[in-house]
């Protein structure tokens, strides 16, 4: 168990990201956690792996490396088990298979993804140093033995056959320390699944832009505001991290509240990524902190 771990009440062994770590201490040392059974290694993310290496200390992707015999064996003695373990909801499993066959999977498409049973499989086709998905399922992609361009990454979901899951693939160049850019993007439809929430074709309303102060944001954050095209007074709200793409999009959701249906509601969303600097230790963004919320609902009720 890593030294930065914490057992839980319960039965389930589970680690805390950025609890007990040493980054206060060594802005270079990597660490490691454990998520959906694959352990994990990360660092200070103000620190590249080029500080690192030229330091002549591990990197980040030394230790992952190092890591993925272990990971790919234990995930697959769980796909060979089947199941859930108790209180979990997802877990990462593992079985060999050949390049050829996964090839066939692609077609010409970068980014694909498949079920078999309660397993769900993504597939990415591209050279880069490494390779995280975004959206609802984000583990880092693991390399496909014996291909030099292929990426997989599978994992055991509860209820995946009512679950809808959009997955984009977020791979990092040779060589870089930052991300390239977004190469495919999926949305994983269960058989089970209710049908695609309606859209409105064109943004209606209005959009307000807010500046947020104070010390727990780390830096000053902008908010959008977007109240729906109905007479004045209160609205139901909806609050959107990342809201910078809600304001973009060609499709914005019809957003309805359960007690009004026939109303839109309004929502609001911080639509800045924080730089690096306003992320806490483990390079969480501050999205929820309480000085955000409170300052937040002050914007909503003003």
């Amino acid at each position: 168990m890593p030294e930065n771990s914490r057992k839980l009440p319960g039965s389930r062994q589970a680690t805390l990201r950025g609890v007990g770590v040493r980054s206060a201490r060594d802005r270079l040392a990597v660490w490691t956690y454990v998520d959906h059974g694959e352990e994990i290694p990360c660092g200070d993310p103000s620190v590249t792996d080029a500080e690192r290496a030229a330091a002549g200390r591990e990197t980040v992707a030394d230790r992952w490396r190092a890591l993925l015999p272990g990971n790919r064996s234990r995930a697959a003695e769980r796909y060979a088990a089947g199941g859930l373990p108790d209180g979990q909801d997802l877990v990462r499993v593992w079985r060999r298979r050949g390049p050829d066959a996964l090839r066939a999977r692609l077609g010409q498409d970068p980014l694909t993804t498949w079920s078999e049973g309660d397993v769900l499989h993504v597939l990415w086709r591209g050279r880069a140093e490494e390779v995280r998905l975004g959206g609802g399922v984000q583990p880092q992609l693991w390399p496909v033995e014996g291909a030099g361009d292929l990426w997989e990454a599978s994992l055991r979901i509860r209820g995946l056959d009512e679950a809808v899951i959009s997955i984009v693939a977020l791979p990092e160049p040779p060589g870089g320390d930052q991300p390239g850019q977004a190469s495919g993007m999926v949305v994983w439809r269960g058989p089970r699944a209710p049908g695609a929430a309606p859209a409105a074709e064109r943004l209606s309303g209005t959009v307000d832009e807010h500046t947020l102060q104070g010390v727990g944001l780390g830096e000053p954050r902008r908010v959008s505001v977007y109240r729906p095209p109905v007479p004045t007074g209160p609205l139901p709200g909806c609050v959107l991290a990342d809201g910078n793409r809600c304001a973009a999009s060609p499709r914005p959701w019809r957003l309805r509240s359960s007690r009004a249906p026939s109303r839109p509601s309004c929502w609001w969303a911080c639509t800045a990524p924080p730089t690096p600097s306003a992320r806490g230790p483990t390079g969480a963004a501050m999205n929820t902190s309480p000085a955000m919320a409170a300052a937040s609902a002050r914007i909503l009720t003003s």
